[in-house]
């Protein structure tokens, strides 16, 4: 199967123009299983799995109605189907808020269903310039987006998406959950939220689920731990000084690529290229 199956989600920091290089990285088709623990809006594991680079897939995320919403694509893509029908495309704007309350109360009542997964898909395409963001609760924050029509994923690729991941395990959880499962043969790629270019430029605005210093660097070992039992671990993140020389320091990582990208630079929203490192390290025995 060709390469073609794009991500459903609209996602700050998505990978769809470098997942040919992200994938390269791994040199070879996966013998194990492919694990991502920072899923997001998915674009390099459709890459991989489309492209028949590995058979089975663990794949996880910090986010429970993300969790929640790729479950359904997989498992009830036709009750999805008609539940997205059944939400406004045009004068959208009128129906916005009412929408964002009900996806907001069903996640505080833990419902997550088939309903909640085509609220929140519905909503990333609706809201403002595609951001999906939540407050420090978790609540869903976004205001309406500026749109003639919500534009929301055709249903040819929904359900060639649904049938690219019916040989996957969607986890919820904190990351170390899936790299503490690697095993030989295993492919491994971890997207986390970035190192901050600076104090102001880093994904707190866009919800609870970003990483500390202490994070980065438990990632950082873990991967180690992964690449001692025989797994391939590849790693994003924003080239600093931290990220090559301390957090992912040659050796035992290899740093494979660089490639600049625009970014938010500053709370004035200002955008600039910086510099997004590719870095590998595995297996070592």
């Amino acid at each position: 199967m060709a390469a073609t199956v794009k991500s459903p989600w609209k996602w700050a920091g998505g990978k769809s123009r470098l997942a040919q290089y992200i994938a390269a990285a791994f040199g070879k088709k996966c013998e194990g299983t492919f694990r991502s623990p920072f899923l997001g809006g998915g674009a390099l594991e459709l890459y991989v799995l489309s492209s028949g680079m590995a058979q089975t897939a663990q794949l996880s995320d910090g986010n429970r109605k993300l969790i929640n919403a790729w479950t359904q694509v997989r498992d009830n893509i036709d009750a999805l189907m008609q539940e997205l029908k059944s939400l406004p495309i045009v004068g959208f704007e009128a129906h916005y808020d009412s929408l964002k309350k009900e996806f907001n109360d069903m996640v505080t009542a833990e419902q997550f269903n088939v309903r909640q997964a085509a609220l929140m898909i519905w909503l990333n395409h609706a809201c403002y310039n595609g951001l999906y963001r939540e407050n420090k609760s978790g609540v869903f924050n976004s205001p309406v987006g500026k749109y003639q029509y919500v534009a929301l994923p055709h249903e040819s690729d929904l359900r060639m998406i649904s049938y690219c991941v019916q040989n996957t395990e969607f986890l919820w959880g904190d990351f170390g959950k899936i790299l503490k499962q690697a095993q030989s043969g295993d492919h491994i790629y971890c997207d986390p939220p970035y190192v901050p270019l600076s104090a102001t430029a880093n994904f707190k605005e866009y919800g609870p689920l970003w990483l500390g210093d202490a994070d980065h660097y438990r990632l950082s070992a873990l991967a180690v731990d992964a690449a001692n039992v025989g797994a391939k671990v590849v790693i994003t993140n924003h080239k600093t000084e931290d990220t090559v020389t301390k957090i992912y320091p040659s050796p035992p990582f290899v740093h494979v690529s660089t490639h600049p990208v625009a970014r938010m630079v500053s709370c004035k929203a200002n955008r600039q290229f910086v510099e997004e490192m590719i870095v590998s390290v595995g297996p070592l025995k």
